[in-house]
């Protein structure tokens, strides 16, 4: 009889464990998703970035903008060709992780 009882609870605790594994696993799977998105980078947003090319637009990163052309884009980063003055152009480049927005101006 003590043996049925201690089976009782040893088939109680495996079936009370197994119950919470599948949330432990959702949650795994989203922390996976969102690192190989960070070793990866986020390649959704370098294709729609990739339709900028040409275009005049306002980057912002942390505050601060620079209005320039958009030159080339690939996945990690993004080339932005400012005018200073009438003649004088300056190359910039922006990881595209640390972006905050973008507004285009054409």
């Amino acid at each position: 009889m003590e043996a049925l009882s201690i089976l009782g609870v040893a088939a109680f605790a495996m079936v009370t464990t197994l119950l919470g594994l599948p949330k432990e696993v959702k949650t795994l799977k989203k922390r996976v998703k969102k690192l190989s998105k960070l070793v990866e980078g986020d390649k959704s947003m370098s294709k729609l970035l990739e339709e900028l090319v040409g275009k005049k637009c306002a980057i912002y990163t942390s505050g601060v903008g620079n209005v320039g052309v958009v030159m080339a884009v690939d996945e990690d980063w993004v080339k932005l060709e400012i005018e200073y003055k009438k003649d004088k152009k300056q190359l910039m480049l922006y990881p595209i992780e640390d972006i905050a927005s973008i507004k285009v101006m054409e």
